[in-house]
């Protein structure tokens, strides 16, 4: 399978996993010591450009999964201290994002890969059924990232 397929195919099911609305799944990138968008669905290109590169410091919630080395949840965008005076916030407000999910995914050897990220238009937290499903998502997008 080719690599853009590849990441298209498992954000999408990431997406219908947690019953999102949006999302993104960003690799790790050496050269820029951060994580660069390589499949996105529902977002315009202002938002895309500006979290092309997330490192681990930004006020977002794929930067918090990073420092956490875990995943992060956040119900409700405009209440989380994650986005405290973080124009993050109003770039997520703009793309009707109310509230996100970040989670990891490493390799076998528990080395970074990249990041599923999937958003809702509404408050939203996970339920553990939503979360199973995508931890088989991204334990699979860990084998398959991997391997090609």
């Amino acid at each position: 399978m080719a690599q853009q397929v590849l990441y298209d195919v498992l954000l999408d099911e990431a997406i219908s996993a947690t019953g999102a609305d949006k999302g993104t799944l960003q690799l790790l990138d050496r050269s820029v010591n951060g994580l660069r968008v390589v499949a996105s669905r529902g977002f315009d290109p202002s938002f895309l450009q500006f979290f092309a590169t997330v490192r681990v410091e930004d006020s977002c919630v794929c930067g918090s999964a990073l420092r956490q080395a875990g995943r992060v949840i956040v119900p409700n965008v405009t209440t989380s201290e994650i986005f405290k005076g973080a124009p993050s916030r109003e770039v997520l407000r703009n793309a009707d994002v109310r509230s996100v999910q970040a989670t990891p995914i490493f390799s076998q050897a528990r080395w970074l890969i990249g990041v599923i990220s999937t958003h809702w238009t509404s408050e939203h937290w996970p339920s553990d059924e939503e979360l199973a499903r995508l931890d088989v998502v991204v334990l699979r997008a860990a084998r398959q990232i991997a391997s090609n």
